[in-house]
């Protein structure tokens, strides 16, 4: 299969169609919290509890990540060379901020600033020279314009939050899906082997 990869503004997304982030509904909120300590073992993941600054400062700032991936996206496209692999620079990201604690304060606040990007770019093997030029394309007008034109292609498709994903499986009709844990169901219309997020696991039913 072809996995396309699109970043988004998801605020943009959420702003557009009326949608709210979990944490702001008392009792979703709750419930999320024991949801993400139980899939944190079930993908042997030592996540971090939620930044204490994330709605003050870090969910206005983290649209930086989704620019420098456009960016890097942009770079790989004007040369026709896949040189900054994109899953790592997104894994990096991800890991940067949920799990890393290097980034994260004794208030457990994360400053999403130069050093934090400069970092996950390095671990992403990308040198330092092309880390530069993706700091600065970040914050130029084309980067920018194309961050908006795939959010706005996200909504118009039915995106209402991330990750959306739509499917083309041969032979039937495409679909959009939501949610991490739809990637059973996607096996299953594309025909195609699911062995669980975590295939070292023994059922004990």
């Amino acid at each position: 299969f072809e996995l396309r990869l699109v970043p988004v503004f998801l605020g943009g997304i959420m702003q557009t169609t009326g949608n709210q982030p979990p944490a702001m509904l008392p009792s979703r909120a709750a419930f999320q919290a024991g949801d993400l300590s139980r899939n944190n073992e079930l993908y042997g993941v030592n996540m971090l509890d939620l930044p204490s600054n994330f709605f003050s400062e870090a969910a206005r700032k983290v649209i930086n990540c989704q620019r420098i991936l456009v960016a890097a996206q942009l770079h790989n496209q004007q040369i026709q060379k896949d040189e900054i692999n994109i899953s790592k620079l997104i894994d990096k990201f991800s890991y940067g901020f949920h799990c890393d604690a290097k980034f994260r304060t004794q208030d457990n606040d994360i400053a999403l600033d130069k050093t934090f990007f400069q970092t996950c770019c390095a671990d992403a093997d990308i040198p330092d020279s092309l880390v530069a030029k993706l700091l600065n394309d970040a914050n130029g007008t084309v980067v920018k314009a194309q961050l908006k034109q795939n959010t706005e292609e996200a909504v118009e498709v039915g995106a209402y939050g991330s990750p959306t994903m739509v499917v083309h499986p041969d032979g039937k009709d495409s679909f959009l899906t939501f949610g991490s844990d739809r990637f059973e169901q996607i096996a299953f219309v594309c025909n195609k082997p699911y062995y669980g997020v975590n295939m070292q696991l023994k059922s004990h039913l």
